[in-house]
């Protein structure tokens, strides 16, 4: 058992820089690196918040059970719009604070 609960399925959210209005992003390419595996994510697979310029990836209940705490998670992501392409450093989140954090920025 990896202390995370059955139900858990928190989210990512990244907080886009205000310079790129999120209702013109074209594309996104998120990269989690966990546990040594990374896993590519696109526009389709996150939810975008118009109103807070914010986009988040949403975890599944597996994804989380299969989660280890004692691991960090790594994120790196990039957004393209009709002006260009714009990345992240990649950072790091310690999944228990995944699990208790109401917004990434």
């Amino acid at each position: 058992m990896n202390g995370i609960l059955e139900g858990t399925t928190p989210s990512l959210r990244i907080r886009v820089p205000q310079q790129i209005p999120v209702t013109s992003l074209i594309g996104i390419e998120l990269v989690l690196r966990h546990k040594g595996v990374k896993t590519k994510y696109g526009l389709a697979d996150m939810t975008v918040d118009a109103e807070n310029n914010m986009v988040a990836y949403p975890f599944t209940e597996r994804q989380t059970l299969d989660m280890d705490p004692d691991e960090p998670l790594y994120w790196q992501i990039r957004f393209k719009t009709a002006s260009g392409i714009v990345g992240t450093k990649t950072a790091r989140i310690d999944v228990y604070e995944l699990m208790s954090e109401e917004e990434m920025a």
